[in-house]
């Protein structure tokens, strides 16, 4: 039994690390997220949502950010950063202190709102979510990140 449950507990931190490994894990830490755009040169994608109140947030999410398509490109063009105000699931005080001052430096007024930032922070481009296809989507990333 013991040893099931370490072999399992192995498989679970494999799978975690290939995960982040990839890049596809979303950091919710800023300055980490601007820490790995500097040392992997790439950008930053910004993604402000309301993850447990807003309907948009969640379509956004299941027809964007978790299909293959966006997967795929994200894991060798983005670092990507999740600024989540829920409301009924408070976030640790740092990471909600953050987020907040994160939407009042950005103006985000809206949800979602998806910045692309340099390792800096500084603004590159505004991509929202239009309710297109995934594949557009990344076109659309592709030409505003010129990569």
């Amino acid at each position: 039994m013991k040893n099931n449950i370490v072999a399992l507990y192995l498989i679970l931190l494999a799978a975690i690390s290939t995960t982040a490994i990839a890049g596809n894990t979303w950091i919710t830490d800023f300055e980490e997220a601007k820490k790995s755009a500097a040392d992997r040169h790439l950008p930053i994608l910004a993604y402000f949502s309301g993850s447990d109140w807003s309907n948009d947030c969640m379509r956004f999410d299941m027809m964007v950010l978790q299909t293959k398509v966006f997967q795929e490109y994200a894991r060798s063009n983005l670092v990507l950063f999740q600024a989540d105000l829920p409301r009924k699931n408070p976030l640790p005080e740092k990471i909600n202190k953050q987020n907040i001052e994160l939407r009042q430096k950005y103006g985000i007024s809206k949800y979602p709102s998806v910045l692309l930032l340099d390792y800096e922070g500084k603004l590159i481009a505004t991509k929202n979510y239009e309710k297109s296809d995934p594949a557009i989507y990344v076109n659309e990333l592709r030409s505003l990140i010129k990569r």
